[in-house]
């Protein structure tokens, strides 16, 4: 059976009649947070076949190694920190509190590991919503004030390094 990527409107899944069930779940990576709740449900009942699973993914912050985390997360807590957006709590709290009227399935949490340079790194830091708010409403970057202290706890340029992010799994039954 294909796989079908969409990209779809949390409220609209532009699907005429059912077609999930459990061979090809409803998967939502990491977006979740932002829906209307109400219709995103009242949308995933619609769409899906009965019994059919809905699985949805967030990832906590990424992970490097304790000298470099610690400075991501003073970066991410007191430098942009006020600056997420309110939904941001809850990919903070791993989707456990997010609205979700379906009947559980227990899932385990796994992680996804790469080697990233700090460029990389950089590039990613410059992703983030907060960061993105922080320089439109300030009009400098904060990644560009972090990126001396950075560069000397991440070592010589070349360097890549392992990162990792810890995902967390919401999944339950229609």
């Amino acid at each position: 059976m294909p796989l079908d990527e969409r990209v779809d409107e949390e409220q609209d899944a532009d699907r005429p009649e059912p077609h999930v069930d459990r061979l090809a779940p409803e998967t939502v990576a990491q977006a979740a947070h932002w829906f209307d709740f109400d219709r995103f449900h009242a949308e995933v009942r619609r769409v899906a076949r009965p019994r059919g699973v809905l699985a949805l993914w967030t990832y906590e912050k990424f992970r490097i190694e304790t000298p470099l985390d610690r400075l991501i997360d003073t970066f991410y807590t007191d430098v942009v920190g006020k600056y997420w957006p309110p939904e941001r709590r809850y990919v903070e709290e791993a989707y456990r509190t997010l609205p979700f009227p379906f009947e559980e399935i227990a899932a385990p949490n796994f992680t996804f590991q790469t080697q990233w340079s700090l460029e990389q790194v950089v590039r990613y830091l410059n992703t983030w919503s907060a960061v993105q708010r922080f320089t439109r409403e300030r009009r400098y970057d904060p990644v560009a004030e972090l990126l001396p202290v950075l560069a000397v706890c991440w070592g010589p340029a070349d360097l890549t390094r392992s990162v990792t992010w810890p995902i967390h799994l919401r999944v339950g039954r229609v």
